[in-house]
């Protein structure tokens, strides 16, 4: 019975450690295409971000996703 309990437990740390790598791998990508759209922002200029209803202290939020608009 203690083999059959070992099995278990290794089963379900090789599961969560896989979860927990599996988050971390889709935080970073997460991460990665928020710096890349605040690069493409920041490389504008105002007039360009003002053309499409924005300023600077926008960009933040847009890269996040959270940018509400007026």
């Amino acid at each position: 019975m203690s083999a059959h309990t070992a099995t278990v437990r290794s089963s379900a740390s090789v599961f969560s450690l896989t979860g927990l790598q599996n988050a971390f791998r889709a935080w970073r990508a997460r991460q990665r295409e928020i710096a890349q759209i605040t690069r493409e922002l920041e490389s504008m200029n105002n007039r360009e971000l003002a053309e499409l209803g924005l300023c600077r202290s926008d960009i933040p939020a847009v890269a996040r996703g959270e940018y509400a608009g007026v």
